[in-house]
């Protein structure tokens, strides 16, 4: 069973460093199935790139997976590691054709441009009640019928574009990408509910809504260093402003590693650390001068 599974991911150049902490953490947590991995500076075949279609390369990378006949795979992004055993979560796939993460509260519609809900025909209200999806990890058995249109129709959502971009045109330049991501001086929606855009996640969202899927909550859940990772989590997602350089993955992970093996969690909350970035090395002290009136002197 476990050669039919895949854990599928893809770094973009900045993301090189947290691509090797997943699969370091894959091999600890005893991962038996297929890797199918993209390193900085490759790319699955057909898909646009990161700044023409931003994300769009998720849907491409699982159509790989389908293509090379696995039964089951599981994207995770290239800032997450796995802290738990997959099998749990593989069964599940398995079983119920899918699994896609509910983002915590957050709705659909705060993170949908104007221009992405008018391409489906969705209203913003109607957007405001749905769950958004967490996209940072999700699965999919390809015979599943529900999942395999899933899949069909988010790969043709990152195709046609507009839905991902969250505009009908192409960024004329980066800073638009942030401005639609944020919502700055409303370019995503003049609606002050609207948060941002949030491209795979916004197409994910509307797609799951089209066949009616469920979302999961608990087992992936986003992190940083002021913030413990609950025991029964299987998927952590660091958050982008975290130095995933200097995650001190593998001490974590090793300990992580011997608690499975006794079956039980312990009942403490997992704690991460963070190493020092390279080449910013701290001054050594120098000597204080002494104060007048104590026994040390300088000469």
């Amino acid at each position: 069973m476990a050669a039919d599974r895949a854990v599928v991911s893809l770094a973009t150049k900045s993301r090189g460093a947290g691509l090797l902490n997943l699969e370091r953490s894959l091999t600890y947590a005893g991962f038996g199935g297929a890797r199918l991995i993209w390193r900085p500076g490759e790319w699955p075949a057909g898909a646009p790139t990161h700044e023409d279609v931003p994300f769009a390369f998720k849907p491409f990378s699982l159509e790989e997976a389908r293509r090379r006949g696995h039964g089951a795979a599981l994207w995770v992004d290239a800032n997450a590691v796995v802290v738990g055993s997959l099998d749990p979560l593989f069964e599940h796939i398995e079983e119920h054709g899918y699994v896609l993460f509910a983002n915590g509260n957050y709705r659909l519609g705060e993170w949908a441009s104007d221009e992405a809900l008018a391409a489906v025909g969705l209203d913003r209200e109607a957007a405001l009640l749905l769950p958004e999806v967490n996209a940072a990890a999700l699965g999919l058995r390809f015979s599943h019928p529900v999942a395999g249109q899933f899949l069909d129709d988010w790969l043709a959502e990152a195709r046609r574009a507009t839905v991902f971009r969250g505009t009908a045109v192409e960024y004329g330049a980066k800073r638009e990408f942030r401005a639609l991501k944020w919502n700055v001086e409303g370019r995503a929606s003049s609606d002050p509910r609207v948060r941002g855009h949030r491209f795979d996640q916004t197409a994910a969202g509307i797609v799951a809504r089209r066949h009616g899927m469920r979302l999961t909550t608990g087992g992936l859940q986003s992190a940083s260093r002021l913030r413990s990772v609950l025991p029964e989590t299987t998927i952590v997602k660091w958050r982008r402003r975290e130095p995933i350089l200097g995650l001190r993955v593998d001490l974590l992970l090793v300990r992580m590693h011997q608690a499975m093996s006794r079956k039980r969690l312990p009942k403490h909350r997992w704690s991460f650390k963070f190493a020092k970035l390279p080449g910013k090395r701290r001054r050594p002290k120098r000597d204080r001068p002494s104060q007048p009136g104590s026994s040390k002197t300088r000469s």
